[in-house]
């Protein structure tokens, strides 16, 4: 019918059962329009013979060596009976012969080719006599050698077809996994980026609002400094979180984003923090030099950090940034003489290991860059966060 669909059988036995129904046919139909007019057709037990010769090859896809042991005895018993060895018989033998060879197995092609060749010549002298002994040998060795090598062919480039498909489907795989973590990379970028910007800000804004309800109604020009405070903070915030958020237009026509913040603006973080209630200074040790811009955002990030936490944690306190520019790398340190943990457990943890998203973030940046990060309270009070990160003089 035009039109109709076919499909291919995706069950082993029903391929076995096809290909044994052709073979039955060639081998016992054939033999029948060849034979049965001859001096010597087979009779019922020859025709039965054939026919096993042929069906047993059906077991090939489970058992080969099975299969050509059937074959072989069913067509040697109909041989030695008389049969001709020369018809259509030869088909379900080379049959099996092909579906037996193993190219990982070498010798057993020979064995099975020698074990096959011997039978035959065997089954031929005894019922035959050795009047033709040199020609069927030759016949034999003409045709049983074809379904070995074919075999052997087909069954090597299937197996390089296979182990191709198997490579190529590991490099897709692992195209898929390096995409995947480039992916998760760029978002824990991401996400570290817009937790310093929003937390330091937020910290900022929170203290000065609640600085500003308190004096509104006694001191309102604190209060309206505050205010202040909280725009320009909030008006920096909003620009980097354009800058960050710039990142993810892709084929967008983005706003120009301002350069990453570097250690020439700490100068600008510590006094806004002096500014809104927590005294900072910044020392700067060593000859100041030009740091890769990786380096110097995760400096930065760190000291924001650092100083959020000061703001969010460290109750009524002072600080203090130290940039020590060292011969292969950038020691950066912030210390405050505030509480160092709250008595509600929350914020700096007196070990160092909390699974505070501040501290973890701190740590993935100073790891980023090949550096390195230490926290934890100081002995006479308060807390301090120390980074070490690789800063070569030929740096950028």
């Amino acid at each position: 019918m035009i039109g109709r669909t076919w499909h291919v059988p995706s069950r082993p036995w029903v391929w076995a059962a096809a290909e044994v129904v052709a073979l039955e046919l060639l081998v016992v139909g054939g033999t029948f329009a060849v034979e049965a007019g001859g001096p010597r057709p087979p009779d019922a037990t020859g025709y039965l013979l054939l026919a096993l010769a042929a069906g047993a090859t059906g077991l090939s896809r489970w058992s080969p060596l099975g299969a050509l042991g059937g074959t072989l005895a069913a067509a040697l018993a109909y041989v030695g009976r008389g049969g001709s060895e020369h018809g259509p018989l030869v088909l379900a033998v080379m049959a099996a012969l092909y579906a037996a060879v193993r190219p990982e197995r070498p010798w057993r092609t020979v064995v099975i080719g020698a074990a096959t060749l011997l039978g035959f010549h065997i089954v031929g002298v005894a019922s035959s006599g050795a009047g033709e002994l040199v020609a069927s040998f030759v016949h034999r060795s003409g045709w049983i050698p074809v379904p070995l090598v074919l075999g052997h062919a087909v069954a090597s480039w299937r197996g390089n077809r296979a182990a191709a498909e198997e490579r190529a489907r590991l490099a897709e795989q692992t195209r898929e996994e390096h995409a995947q973590r480039r992916v998760a990379e760029e978002r824990l970028r991401i996400a570290r980026e817009l937790h310093d910007v929003v937390s330091h800000s937020i910290s900022v804004i929170n203290l000065q609002a609640g600085v500003a309800a308190h004096v509104m109604d006694e001191r309102p020009e604190q209060a309206r400094q505050a205010l202040l405070t909280i725009k320009a903070t909030s008006k920096e915030a909003l620009r980097e979180l354009r800058g960050i958020l710039g990142l993810l237009r892709q084929g967008d026509e983005a706003e120009t984003r301002a350069p990453a913040p570097g250690l020439g603006q700490l100068g600008a973080l510590v006094e806004a923090t002096s500014r809104i209630g927590v005294p900072t200074r910044l020392s700067v040790n060593g000859p100041v030099r030009r740091l890769s811009p990786a380096v110097e955002l995760a400096a930065y990030r760190i000291v924001q950090e650092s100083l959020a936490n000061v703001l969010r944690h460290a109750g009524v306190a002072s600080a203090a940034v130290t940039l020590s520019y060292e011969d292969d790398r950038l020691a950066v340190d912030v210390a405050d003489d505030g509480r160092g943990r709250p008595a509600n457990g929350g914020g700096w943890p007196a070990t160092g290991s909390g699974n505070g998203l501040g501290i973890v973030g701190m740590r993935e940046r100073a790891a980023a860059v090949g550096g390195e990060l230490e926290v934890g309270p100081r002995p006479d009070g308060g807390f301090r966060v120390r980074a070490r990160l690789p800063a070569p003089c030929d740096a950028p």
